[in-house]
């Protein structure tokens, strides 16, 4: 099981940072040299607004590569990763050593002819066709290798349904 960094939000981004820093600091030295962040887009473009919303001096997310960076290391996409803070626990934020994850395709695929296809109420229309298929799966070989962020926000709105507002003196302003 990977192993979790277990904060708690209550009504800003303040203290993302940190919890981004601490997620850095719990993977073992051993996986740090591959390591990568990895999060829903929701989360990336929180990151990238930090500085104007929260009164951040620095910049968690450098667009000047591609990929891009957050505090050194690749930041990745994943869709499949939660992408809004809510009330209860969200996983939002992982690192690690990808190269300690693996997809297996197995051998074979599977094609079959099917003479007479049918439609959606069950007669045929037809038609002929083939049916494929083959079996994928994936795993993480070592653990240790991944730290996984773990939000818990205190009250309600979430904080990503909060709006980010113009203010003239300085950028931008959460409320």
């Amino acid at each position: 099981m990977i192993s979790r960094v277990e904060t708690t939000a209550t009504d800003s981004w303040s203290g993302v940072t940190s919890q981004a820093i601490a997620l850095q600091s719990a993977l073992p030295a051993r996986w740090r040299p591959r390591a990568r962040f990895m999060a829903n887009l929701s989360i990336i473009n929180a990151f990238r607004l930090l500085p104007l919303a929260a009164n951040v001096n620095t910049l968690m997310v450098d667009d000047s590569t591609t990929p891009p960076k957050m505090l050194g290391w690749n930041f990745w996409e994943n869709s499949n990763m939660d992408g809004a803070l809510a009330a209860g626990a969200d996983n939002v934020l992982l690192a690690g050593d990808f190269t300690q994850f693996c997809i297996v395709d197995r051998v074979g695929t599977t094609v079959e002819f099917i003479p007479h296809v049918s439609g959606s109420n069950g007669r045929p229309k037809g038609q002929r066709g083939w049916y494929a298929y083959k079996r994928t799966g994936s795993d993480v070989l070592v653990p240790d290798a991944f730290r996984l962020l773990n939000v818990t926000v205190d009250r309600e709105p979430p904080l990503s349904a909060r709006l980010v507002e113009p203010r003239s003196d300085r950028g931008f302003l959460m409320p």
